[in-house]
């Protein structure tokens, strides 16, 4: 959701102006599932349940042509909430939907203003009527955590299905030439981007030995990968980024670190920098110097969106998304998806990567991830175990997992997504003239 800020969205049949209103992770992608069905470029306000109320109430009335509101059903005091929220929105919109899952029992007053629609799928009839109660009473409340009915539901093929892509091909179908620049970008702090970097570039260095691997630190405030690797602070890091313009190959040299015989750190800078300290040139010229001094490039990336993440993407051969089964993820990677679409980045050099995966996932679980991943095309290429209190003591004591725990489920799947990627690796033009 983005707090009240606007965004494009799907443009109505009517067209105008929307503002979604949305509660909990049934409710964002029961949301998400009607605005699939509609066709782009409108503008869209998205709040929270809990802040509608005040922003419809502060704000002049009449401002959207449709107030689309999908509560979290399972909630006691939803109804008294929606209730309230409907009667603000009346002010400011005369089409109001309500989104609800079948067999819901919120139950709202009968208002020819108001359209209550049950999925998905959702129709789009102005008005569809509601289930009636049963007579029993023996109806089962709806289950607040039940990702399959909120993803729009598939259109019937009329002709012969081709086999589906699966993860693995569709990243093969990407690598088709060499690639020497991977990027994690997690969705959200907290995600273990750094630490897969970390890690992913230690598996890489050691199952390539004749290959070189540099691993770049781009959290330009609280970049962990030096903490991870027990590596001193490099105070040339910062004198670089404060003189980008005039760096030379040289001067990056001095910044690198080596943790092993091939593998290369350029730390992030020992002192807080803006976020958008530097620009897309600036990291295009970075990741120049780093394929002159490695044959493979690691981007660690903060969790942030910035201004020069497109250079970021647009430089990588393979850009993971690095998610975990929680409201934050799924809101991020739609997110994610539409920025790829809008800013005509190829979306196939895009692959999702799940974190903090059970290690006994219940039936819930396992649903919820099914669902997960049909969202994000051919589903996820890699998925990551629960590593524990291991990769906790790991990054604690600057020692890969490799090395403090190497049987640990996360290692041996880190270890697997790097023997992936050895398939496709490439190395670098051979020096001309002597030069390195």
């Amino acid at each position: 959701m983005l707090n009240g800020r606007e965004s494009a969205a799907s443009e109505p049949a009517d067209g105008g102006r929307i503002c979604s209103i949305c509660d909990g992770i049934d409710a964002v992608l029961r949301l998400s599932a009607w605005i699939a069905q509609l066709p782009r470029q409108t503008a869209r306000t998205d709040l929270t349940l809990a802040e509608a109320f005040d922003f419809l109430k502060t704000h002049h009335g009449g401002a959207f042509d449709q107030i689309v509101i999908a509560p979290d059903a399972g909630k006691e005091a939803t109804p008294r909430l929606v209730g309230a929220i409907i009667a603000e929105a009346k002010r400011h919109s005369p089409k109001i939907t309500v989104l609800l899952p079948p067999k819901s029992r919120l139950r709202l007053e009968p208002d020819p203003g108001i359209a209550v629609l049950y999925g998905p799928p959702f129709r789009t009839a102005a008005t569809v009527p509601a289930p009636s109660e049963t007579s029993s009473g023996t109806e089962k409340p709806a289950r607040g955590f039940s990702w399959r009915r909120l993803f729009p539901a598939k259109q019937p093929q009329t002709e012969p299905a081709e086999p589906a892509e699966t993860p693995a091909t569709a990243l093969a179908a990407a690598l088709s030439g060499p690639a020497r620049t991977f990027a994690i970008q997690p969705l959200s702090g907290g995600a273990g981007g750094t630490a897969l970097a970390v890690n992913l570039a230690v598996e890489l260095a050691r199952d390539m030995p004749e290959l070189s691997v540099c691993l770049i630190d781009l959290n330009l405030q609280f970049g962990n990968v030096a903490t991870y690797l027990n590596l001193a602070a490099n105070s040339r890091v910062l004198d670089a980024y404060r003189n980008i313009a005039t760096m030379d190959s040289e001067a990056f040299d001095l910044c690198l670190q080596r943790r092993d015989d091939n593998l290369l750190v350029f730390a992030g800078p020992g002192e807080i920098l803006p976020a958008d300290g530097i620009t897309g040139a600036d990291l295009r010229r970075i990741l120049a110097l780093a394929r002159e001094k490695a044959d493979l490039v690691i981007l660690d990336l903060p969790h942030q969106i910035l201004d020069w993440s497109e250079a970021a993407f647009t430089g990588a051969d393979a850009v993971f998304a690095l998610c975990t089964l929680d409201v934050r993820s799924a809101q991020n990677a739609a997110k994610l998806r539409d920025l790829i679409r809008s800013e005509a980045i190829a979306p196939t050099r895009l692959f999702w990567l799940l974190n903090h995966t059970p290690r006994k996932p219940g039936k819930a679980w396992c649903e919820a991830r099914d669902e997960f991943a049909k969202s994000c095309g051919p589903g996820f290429l890699q998925l990551l175990p629960e590593a524990g209190e291991e990769i906790t003591a790991a990054c604690n004591a600057g020692t890969p997992l490799a090395d403090h725990a190497p049987n640990n489920p996360l290692r041996l799947a880190i270890r697997d997504l790097a023997r992936l990627l050895r398939e496709h690796a490439g190395q670098r033009p051979a020096a001309v003239g002597g030069l390195t």
